[in-house]
């Protein structure tokens, strides 16, 4: 790591510890508001530490100094810890007047019951950490409590694209890769853009207020080993060139040869569909119905820079040296998606990729990058989740 680096950290761990030991060293006589706005000061200083950690790794890997497979080591855990201070800073903001009434009871209640004035030594520290507590236990029930309906929106999603008993049996669904129906048991309703994006997240990547988690636009249904060759980079589905017809047509394409002999159906007459007889293949819809284009271009780089990372070499060529994408749409916010993309994969998105699909708007350089890293430890984490579900899904059915 270059001196300048090392410096940098240096002082960012300096500071980190200063602001720490200003509050540990905090009097009785502190006002809680002002606690609290020293407690955002260290989180922040924390949050600029661990940026500068990150930033440092990219480049040791850019220089050849540090191969991907401990990039991948270290890039995941630190972007964990990242999203996980950012989210307490914005809630610490947001609630900030009702966190300061909370602390000034909790504190006045402690003191009435304490006949030692040392006791009143770290007061503010337990209070704030019993105050944050009982939020990030409220925050998880009413997370509990308001948990995501997925069989309703399956039933919203099946209804869009048409998919109807009795025309169909209960104990199917629809794949629209395959173009047929699927047992429902090993069918997805899949969420193109990945759904443990925030809305805060999403609305900075999009550039509006879209409720995409929610929008049966942005699902589509699919068999499930189809979807997680589509969330490793394998295939991607893009548009299919413009005709006569005014209604969207999209189409599969594989990305990674390498799979191309892997089986992605077993037929009942003892014949299978492989992955190679997915290239090419047109999405079959049940009605004039269509996904968001804007979400599936989203899909499409998530594809990409997951091919990148998981050192799907094939894949990654294939999507570079052909034009997949036409360029008619400024969909998703540039700066937000460079630094999400180096979270992800370590590596820039082509600039071939990115032409005339992107928009700059924002204010704020540092934001752009906040917001990508959240959204690359997201979308990181929960790539993870899926290829371990994928994996234990393999060694049940063997």
């Amino acid at each position: 790591m270059p001196a300048s680096r090392r410096q940098k950290l240096g002082d960012l761990q300096a500071r980190v510890v200063s602001v720490a030991s200003q509050i540990s060293n905090a009097s009785h006589q502190t006002t809680v508001s002002d606690f609290l706005e020293a407690k955002i000061t260290e989180l922040e200083a924390e949050k600029d530490y661990i940026r500068c950690i990150k930033d440092g790794l990219l480049e040791a890997q850019e220089q050849g100094s540090l191969a991907s497979i401990e990039l991948e080591e270290q890039l995941g855990p630190l972007l964990h810890e990242f999203r996980s201070q950012a989210d307490i800073v914005r809630a610490m903001k947001r609630d900030q007047r009702t966190l300061v009434e909370d602390l000034q009871d909790k504190v006045d209640s402690k003191r009435l019951q304490s006949t030692d004035p040392e006791e009143d030594d770290g007061l503010l520290e337990r209070a704030y950490r019993d105050a944050i507590m009982e939020r990030v236990m409220s925050a998880v029930a009413r997370q509990a409590k308001s948990k995501f309906d997925h069989g309703k929106f399956k039933r919203r999603v099946n209804r869009y694209y048409g998919f109807k008993q009795p025309a169909f049996p209960k104990s199917f669904s629809w794949c629209h890769v395959l173009g047929f129906p699927t047992p429902a048991s090993i069918a997805k309703v899949a969420h193109i853009v990945p759904k443990s994006l925030s809305s805060e997240e999403i609305a900075h990547i999009f550039g509006q207020e879209d409720d995409v988690i929610t929008d049966a636009r942005g699902a589509l249904l699919l068999y499930a080993p189809i979807e997680l060759l589509l969330d490793t980079g394998a295939i991607a589905i893009v548009p299919v060139p413009q005709g006569t017809s005014p209604i969207a047509q999209w189409k599969c394409v594989v990305l990674d040869e390498s799979q191309n002999d892997e089986i992605a159906w077993y037929c009942g007459d003892g014949t299978s569909i492989l992955v190679k007889d997915l290239d090419e293949r047109e999405l079959r819809f049940l009605n004039d119905n269509r996904p968001r284009r804007r979400y599936l271009y989203f899909r499409f780089l998530i594809s990409y820079l997951n091919a990148k990372r998981l050192g799907k070499t094939s894949a990654v060529r294939n999507i570079e040296q052909r034009r997949f994408w036409p360029s008619d749409g400024a969909y998703l916010h540039r700066s937000t998606l460079v630094a999400l993309a180096r979270c992800i994969s370590g590596s820039e998105i082509p600039p071939s990729l990115l032409h005339n699909m992107t928009f700059e708007g924002s204010s704020s350089a540092l934001r752009d990058e906040e917001i990508g890293m959240m959204a690359g430890a997201a979308i990181r984490e929960e790539t993870n989740r899926n290829l371990r579900e994928a994996v234990v899904s393999t060694m049940w059915e063997d």
